[in-house]
């Protein structure tokens, strides 16, 4: 048995006393939403060198190399730093001059942006309540999921939302890039008529309506946006300057207009 260890030693360049490799480590992966992840590592042999390494996916579903990341003894955890994007993740786990590759998880790495259309909603108020338009407070320039005033107290206010369907021109954009155009609706909202104490009814004064609704345009045709960088422009789509069916039906002043915020957003996943 000496002899046969030396002949393996000396001649083959095999380690005989290395024994069996290390056990294969298991992993599971987890995104913490602001571009980190935690690997957890468990089953694998004590005291084993667990190196973890991260593989990322393209936007056409490629993959690059393998990049090593951090690493610890034994079983248990290891924090990653990541770019937002799609990743495979594996484990080699190291002892005795033998090793074993764990399986690859997929792991998606986010860090907290809010989605494109959520931006773009945010900016169109932060820019409206930046107007301080005369007789609407900061606080009446609200964003809501559908354009409707249900459960509004307060009147007059710009009620901003999604409307209908993006725009996705399939000419339109670059090899790397699609264009998308996210329609916004900004409407303003006010009683039809309402009452002053000890007054009967009376008509609101609508030269302040056509004054925000003229304010509001300016401030957005052919614009970009702050703190968006992926919109490159703003296209204003009219609707009517004061809606009829609103006017008579419920006695609401409805006047609203389509911000079409365009992007180039990239193609495949990001």
């Amino acid at each position: 048995m000496a002899n046969a260890h030396w002949v393996a030693r000396h001649w083959l360049g095999v380690d005989a006393e290395a024994g069996s490799p290390p056990d294969t480590p298991g992993i599971a992966a987890v995104d913490n939403g602001d571009g980190t992840a935690t690997v957890t590592i468990s089953g694998s042999s004590a005291g084993a060198f667990n190196a973890a390494s991260t593989m990322q996916i393209s936007n056409d579903f490629s993959t690059s190399s393998w990049t090593d990341q951090a690493s610890r003894t034994g079983d248990g955890t290891i924090d990653m730093t990541l770019a937002a994007g799609y990743y495979w993740v594996r484990v080699v786990s190291s002892l005795g001059g033998q090793s074993a590759v764990g399986n690859s998880v997929y792991l998606r790495v986010t860090d907290g942006t809010p989605a494109l259309l959520q931006q773009i909603l945010e900016a169109v108020q932060s820019r409206i309540r930046g107007l301080a338009l005369a007789g609407i407070s900061s606080e009446n320039v609200i964003v809501r999921d559908v354009p409707t005033d249900r459960n509004i107290q307060t009147k007059p206010c710009v009620v901003i939302a999604p409307y209908r369907a993006e725009q996705m021109p399939p000419s339109a954009g670059t090899n790397a890039s699609d264009e998308v155009g996210y329609p916004i609706v900004v409407a303003i909202v006010d009683h039809k008529t309402g009452t002053r104490s000890g007054e009967s009814a009376y008509e609101p004064d609508s030269s302040a309506r056509f004054k925000w609704r003229q304010d509001i345009v300016r401030a957005f045709r052919h614009q970009r946006l702050a703190n968006v960088a992926d919109v490159y422009g703003i296209r204003i789509e009219p609707l009517d300057i004061v809606d009829a069916g609103a006017w008579f039906q419920r006695n609401v002043h409805f006047s609203g207009l389509i911000l079409r915020a365009f992007t180039r957003e990239p193609r495949g996943i990001d």
